[in-house]
């Protein structure tokens, strides 16, 4: 989705996507740096919790070319809300530079914790709504699709930072727009993944897309995806 012309897209009957979509930045995949950091994802935005000491010693580099994937470990994922603990973690972390994408999704685990790790592999964004200037553009329906879900957000606003999308109302905004849209009710904590990149497919605003994954089974040391535990 980084550095796409206007273009630039895939065109389908379930959305929009880039033309080099999965392509890693610099002809090759490359992974700079991974972390297992134990504790109770559900706790990070606890200021008292000891997420905070161990974000503190966490300095992540960065360049134009890498982004952020999150993987949030728990013995069990009912109720809890992906959208709330990227928002903490992003707010939370050292981070030198500007990440050019972040990836976060929950998983079933045999311990609990967040594993992060830094790669060039941007994620291909499936949207199918423009959402700018307070309106959006153009007036459709969504898709039925059944949970849980993939949120999908493409921000065409370079100089947003992932952070001010939560804390400037922007992505709650988003949300409400989206959920007019949806021919169901669309429920947070049905929510098991977001990918959020730059994209230059647009001059500004935001594109938004929504899909239905498989819930998958795995962790940090836990089933490899080719196992037939990995997914129910």
């Amino acid at each position: 989705m980084v550095n796409s012309d206007h273009n630039d897209a895939i065109n389908s009957p379930a959305g929009q996507a880039p033309q080099d979509a999965w392509k890693p930045k610099g002809g090759a995949m490359r992974r700079s740096e991974e972390h297992w950091l134990a504790g109770d994802p559900r706790n990070l935005g606890a200021p008292d919790s000891p997420w905070s000491q161990k974000f503190a010693e966490l300095q992540l580099e960065s360049s134009d070319s890498l982004g952020l994937r999150v993987r949030f470990v728990l013995e069990r994922i009912a109720d809890f809300n992906v959208l709330g603990a990227t928002g903490h973690l992003i707010n939370r972390l050292r981070y030198n530079g500007t990440p050019m994408f972040l990836h976060a999704e929950v998983m079933v685990g045999p311990e609990e914790g967040v594993h992060l790790a830094q790669d060039n592999r941007s994620p291909a964004l499936l949207t199918q709504v423009w959402v700018a200037n307070k309106s959006v553009t153009p007036a459709t329906s969504l898709p039925a699709v059944a949970g849980p879900l993939h949120l999908n957000l493409a921000l065409h606003d370079h100089g947003i930072g992932f952070a001010e999308i939560w804390n400037d109302g922007t992505l709650e905004f988003a949300l409400e727009r989206f959920q007019q849209l949806s021919v169901e009710r669309l429920d947070i904590h049905n929510i098991h993944q977001i990918s959020m990149a730059r994209s230059q497919l647009k001059e500004h605003g935001i594109s938004m897309g929504v899909e239905g994954i498989s819930d998958e089974v795995g962790a940090f040391g836990g089933h490899s995806a080719t196992e037939p535990e990995s997914r129910l």
